[in-house]
């Protein structure tokens, strides 16, 4: 296709109001610069710059990681979550990928506005939810939707993963996501406009030898208000070491049983069953030396014994090492 020149337009012009459109066209005078032109598809419009998704993908890398403990804790049994793919999808394609029936998952995340999608693919949902009942985790190959047990059992998992992924967000979102609802059928799952786009995560999850792919829509309405925190300067500047830092302080608020022994007797069966009301058994433990601390079943301290108020308490002297032994220091 030839660009042409203004003067080239205006005798053009002049040519059809006259009626005469016959002739030459004129000479065109110096080189014809042509545009650049760059394919857009008006249908699919670019929301979310290659940052973004960079971003999206290392935050949903820890999110895998913290899942995978979660799960490999709930089902007891060796699992495993990986990222495998983060795109820019128009809801109604994302709509059209979806295996029905299947388990969408519909949840807010507060402060996000609007509400976002989780959907679970049977063949790893079927699983899930077997192992949760007490079998073995394998899958099942009938083409149904959810039992209300099953719907109950879900949404166990989904409250646990989650947990998982306001964890994973916590260096720049502080979210607080809730389960809305369970549907099976997509066409009861319409949260934004089919041609709104949203950023599609794509999971993995192997449960042993079973497994499918989980993913998670992500409307550009909900993500519109924290783009500017969607950027890899700002996850390696400040992200992760917001991430670890508040990981470290709920590690501090962790409860840690501590017992203290006051010695240990032995007896035989014979005076265990003549003990009477009153009687005294004599410890192992000298009174004026101190007690051991327990940290679970770890000696920590070394303790004497005393009262604060109305409660008994003790009174650490010394710190014992990793090991359990006294520090000659």
């Amino acid at each position: 296709m030839e660009v042409l020149s203004q003067k080239e337009v205006d005798e053009l012009l002049q040519a059809l109001a006259s009626g005469k459109l016959g002739g030459q066209p004129a000479q065109r005078e110096g080189p014809v610069t042509r545009p650049t032109v760059r394919v857009y598809d008006f249908r699919r419009p670019d929301k979310f710059s290659k940052d973004h998704l960079r971003t999206l993908q290392m935050v949903h890398e820890n999110f895998a990681r913290a899942w995978t403990t979660v799960l490999s804790a709930h089902l007891r049994t060796m699992a495993r979550v990986t990222v495998d793919a983060v795109e820019q999808l128009t809801y109604d394609e994302f709509l059209a990928s979806v295996h029905n029936p299947s388990v969408l998952c519909l949840v807010t995340m507060e402060p996000l506005p609007g509400r976002q999608m989780v959907d679970i693919h049977p063949a790893l949902a079927f699983p899930l939810i077997d192992r949760l009942l007490g079998g073995l985790g394998t899958p099942d190959a009938s083409e149904r939707a959810l039992t209300e047990i099953e719907v109950t059992v879900m949404e166990r998992v989904v409250s646990g993963m989650l947990s998982a992924l306001a964890e994973a967000w916590q260096g720049l979102v502080e979210l607080k996501p809730r389960l809305d609802s369970i549907e099976t059928n997509p066409l009861f799952a319409q949260v934004i406009p089919p041609n709104e786009v949203a950023a599609v995560i794509t999971f993995t999850a192997m449960l042993g030898e079973a497994g499918g792919s989980l993913r998670l829509c992500l409307p550009y309405s909900s993500l519109k208000p924290v783009l500017g925190q969607l950027t890899s300067h700002r996850w390696t500047g400040g992200g992760e070491v917001a991430a670890a830092a508040s990981n470290a302080a709920n590690i501090q608020d962790v409860r840690v049983e501590m017992s203290v022994r006051l010695g240990k007797a032995t007896l035989t069966i014979g005076q265990l069953l003549d003990l009477e009301r009153g009687d005294v058994i004599r410890l192992s433990q000298p009174v004026d030396e101190p007690l051991t601390a327990y940290l679970g079943a770890r000696p920590a301290f070394r303790v004497r014994p005393g009262r604060v108020g109305n409660r008994a308490a003790v009174q650490v002297v010394k710190v014992l090492t990793a090991r359990g032994e006294e520090d000659d220091e």
